[in-house]
């Protein structure tokens, strides 16, 4: 009732749909091992055995829906139980080039490091990407390709920030 009376006021509403949107994820890593995402585009950075891996997390940081909104700034964090596992993320290829806005936190350069088994070139930032590594240790990169590098290759009109991170026998051969 308003102001005493009692007629009854119906209020229509209408949902209007929004345009498509897109959110951050943080993607925390809890394996060593280097497999791929099963699903990528799927929100979830997960290989065929459950676990989250730094190629996996890449892999769906990177997909962007075609026609879809442009991707926000995502977060890898390495899980800080990940040392009772090992010391190394052994690459069984380049990790796959970083397109969007990432940030990349290890838990130290000196505790796990992410090796290119003097085979691969380790982090690549493509085109129009932006990149912060924190916290890593980036070894044993190799690659023949040209404008390239063994460990960090920053390409033009790409960012990259690097804190904190100890690159160590990485070779460009070309």
């Amino acid at each position: 009732m308003l102001n005493g009376s009692s007629q009854k006021h119906l209020i229509k509403l209408h949902l209007c749909e929004l345009e498509q949107r897109a959110t951050p994820a943080v993607f925390t890593v809890n394996s060593l091992a280097d497999t791929g995402d099963i699903a990528v585009g799927n929100g979830v950075a997960m290989d065929g055995w459950g676990h989250t891996t730094l190629r996996a997390a890449i892999e769906e940081a990177n997909f962007v829906a075609p026609g879809g909104p442009p991707i926000p700034q995502h977060t890898i964090v390495f899980h800080q139980e990940l040392p009772l596992l090992g010391n190394e993320i052994l690459l069984t290829s380049s990790l796959p080039t970083i397109t969007c806005t990432l940030t990349i936190i290890g838990i130290g350069p000196e505790v796990i490091r992410i090796s290119g088994a003097n085979q691969f070139e380790i982090f690549k930032i493509g085109t129009d990407g932006f990149a912060t590594l924190r916290n890593l240790g980036i070894t044993n990169g190799k690659t023949t390709a040209v404008n390239a590098s063994g460990g960090v290759y920053i390409s033009p009109s790409s960012e990259a920030i690097l804190e904190n991170c100890l690159i160590s026998n990485c070779i460009s051969v070309n």
